[in-house]
């Protein structure tokens, strides 16, 4: 779960740095883990709870993100497709994953490499809501 962490939180650091979106500051937010999709499948997945700015470098005042969105969420699924992939491949190098039960296969640099290829290939989804009471 640390590398799904991990991305995330960079993922967004990342964005919120970024001129492009005029923030360029420190983003806040929380993230809870859910582990079951509704109908009680494996589907380890965060959701994230983010205020619509951040704080500046400086710590001396607010930056509010636009009024229509915070970042453009398929730049958001992409960046973040990257970064967890790259982690995973850093943890298999250092053999710091488990392969149990089902993913024992994936043991194999061969078989593991085939995963990351047909991840790569995928488009990843990351879902965004309006703000509760606007941004």
């Amino acid at each position: 779960m640390q590398i799904l962490f991990t991305s995330v939180s960079e993922t967004l650091q990342a964005f919120a740095k970024d001129p492009q979106w005029r923030l360029e500051g420190q983003l806040g937010f929380i993230a809870v883990l859910h582990t079951w999709s509704q109908s009680l499948m494996d589907h380890f997945h965060l959701h994230c709870l983010i205020p619509a700015g951040a704080l500046s470098f400086k710590k001396d005042r607010w930056i509010s993100a636009k009024e229509s969105f915070l970042f453009r969420i398929e730049s958001l699924a992409k960046a973040f497709k990257n970064c967890y992939l790259q982690k995973l491949q850093t943890a298999y190098q250092t053999e710091e994953l488990i392969f149990p039960g089902n993913t024992a296969q994936y043991q194999s640099q061969q078989e593991f490499e085939k995963l990351l290829q047909s991840l790569s290939k995928l488009q990843w989804i990351a879902y965004a809501k309006r703000p509760f009471a606007g941004p």
